[in-house]
């Protein structure tokens, strides 16, 4: 098989050619090219970056024990117990760039009433709203905090990337909500969470809203150990009705998704 090499992407070459490339200028001149990650290092900062940049995943390859992979499957709404209901509405936590939210609308075939998406950080806000209008979602709405159990002001380790977080060494500081203070009441028929780390506080903020809605739940559960058997047990401690189905879409420890419906 042959190869139609364009050229090398590098982000800390500072003399860019017509065969070495940043980042940006890679997606600007080549949007559908298939990516091949070389560094065997930081190997998922660098995929979390090119999406953010917006690469579609299914072209970026990484390497992995001598083998390359991609990511498998469409994330969060490819499971097929998983249906769709009339005036979906959606909760997008860890919005990022607003992606999931599109996915969403497409799953459900634009049948929705509201998607709201959860983002504390500036520049991704800014992917969010263009997400919103690039793509014509109706009824859409950022709301530019973090996700967690209460209302409060954290600490968090911000990089602008997929992999951002709530940390007590982070340098910067945000506002976090909870779902049942956004929503006062109203329902949620979906909840998406990758909030790198905070799902578990996530979840108990939203208890009213499992408790009287039983919202469909994709949750992830690979970014802390004690996730894939704590987080199940706090969904079942709030609502015991639900079942569960776990899907891994890299063949990495990343991306593993649990859904509760």
């Amino acid at each position: 098989m042959k190869y139609n090499v364009k050229g090398f992407i590098d982000e800390s070459f500072e003399n860019w050619n017509d065969n070495c490339f940043s980042l940006e200028k890679a997606m600007e001149f080549y949007p559908e090219a298939i990516v091949f990650v070389a560094a065997s290092r930081h190997q998922h900062k660098i995929y979390k970056k090119m999406t953010y940049w917006g690469y579609d995943s299914k072209r970026i390859f990484l390497p992995v024990h001598d083998r390359m992979f991609g990511i498998i499957g469409t994330q969060y709404f490819d499971l097929k117990e998983l249906p769709h209901t009339d005036k979906e509405v959606f909760i997008d936590c860890g919005a990022l760039d607003g992606s999931t939210s599109v996915d969403f609308a497409k799953w459900c075939e634009w049948n929705y009433e509201k998607i709201i998406m959860f983002e504390p950080e500036k520049c991704k806000i800014k992917k969010c709203n263009k997400s919103i209008a690039d793509n014509n979602l109706h009824n859409a709405e950022v709301v530019d905090k973090g996700v967690w159990r209460c209302e409060d002001e954290l600490s968090f380790d911000s990089n602008g990337m997929g992999n951002s977080s709530i940390s007590c060494s982070g340098a910067s500081i945000i506002k976090v909500t909870s779902i049942d203070e956004v929503l006062k009441g109203d329902r949620a028929t979906f909840i998406k969470m990758d909030v790198e780390g905070a799902e578990l506080d996530a979840l108990i903020g939203a208890s009213q809203t499992i408790k009287n809605y039983h919202p469909k739940l994709a949750i992830s559960i690979y970014h802390k150990s004690s996730d894939i058997y704590e987080i199940p047990k706090c969904i079942l401690d709030i609502d015991n009705t639900y079942n569960f189905y776990i899907r891994h879409y890299t063949n990495l420890e990343f991306e593993t998704v649990l859904y509760a419906i």
